[in-house]
């Protein structure tokens, strides 16, 4: 499924600058339409599920807790210019 959005080339090409912490806000909006068109609750395997009765966190003490890592989440959008998305 294909995401259709208007963008003056203008706009195109500034966003295309993806290194640029300026398009950020932008990029996201893209993303988060991106995903509600084409992504599917069937896309996900069972484990991710974290709704279901099966899933529990396991407990540690607090003096073996660990931080989390951050999530490494990238995006890849092909834009061309002149084009209507």
């Amino acid at each position: 499924m294909v995401v259709k959005l208007d963008l003056a080339p203008e706009v195109v090409a500034k966003i295309a600058a993806m290194d640029d912490p300026s398009n950020m806000s932008e990029l996201t909006d893209i993303g988060r339409l991106a995903a509600k068109v084409q992504l599917k609750p069937e896309h996900f395997p069972p484990c991710f599920d974290v709704t279901s009765s099966r899933w529990t966190i396991p407990r540690r003490s607090t003096a073996t807790r660990r931080r989390p890592r951050r999530a490494q989440n990238s995006l890849v959008l092909a834009i061309t210019p002149g084009k209507a998305y």
